[in-house]
This record gives structure tokens, sequence and C-alpha cells, in this order.
């Protein structure tokens, strides 16, 4: 969050809450053009039946989350990215032990 320099602890946590309120604060569009740039992959493995079978993952969030990304809603994005670290290691993990 950006705030001007010399804002005391209170005036910038103001000033930030005020931006945030307004639709005025700044957004990282990286974590956005990485996922849209990896769209086809996400989809396919959205949709993998390794990501269907596994236990561990709410079926009904991901599905949701895959649909929502179809239909071009980037509402997920952040929970997107990081439900993609989380299968890249576990998928890592499961080569290692197999």
């Amino acid at each position: 969050m950006r705030y001007p320099f010399g804002l005391g602890t209170v005036s910038s946590l103001a000033y930030t809450r005020a931006k945030k309120k307004m639709g005025l604060a700044y957004r990282d569009p990286r974590p956005r053009d990485f996922i849209n740039h990896l769209r086809e992959f996400l989809l396919d493995i959205l949709h993998s039946a390794s990501v269907q079978e596994c236990d561990a993952y709410d079926q009904a969030k991901i599905q949701l989350m895959a649909d929502s990304f179809a239909s071009g809603d980037t509402g997920y994005i952040g929970q997107l990215d990081w439900w993609l670290a989380f299968e890249a290691w576990r998928s890592i993990l499961s080569r290692e032990n197999s």
C-alpha cells in the first residue's frame, strides 16, 4: 500500500483505508497477467484426474474457481495462484513417493 512518507502511523492507516474504500488502492497486475498466460495449462490441471481424485481438495471450491476463471472472472486469481503453487508441490511429492 502506498502513502505519503511524512504521514504518521494513524494518519497512514486512515489514508490507506480511505484509498481502499474509494477504489484507488494499488493493485499489482502481475498475478493476473501470470495466471492469464497460463490459462490453458491451468484449466487442464484444474480438470485433470489427479486433481479430481485428490482427497485434500474441496472439489466444490476447485470447480467454482475453475468455472469462474474459465468464464473470465478474475475474483479468484489470488487463490488460483496459491493453489497452483501448492499443486506443483503436491505433484512433485507424489512423483517422488511413487
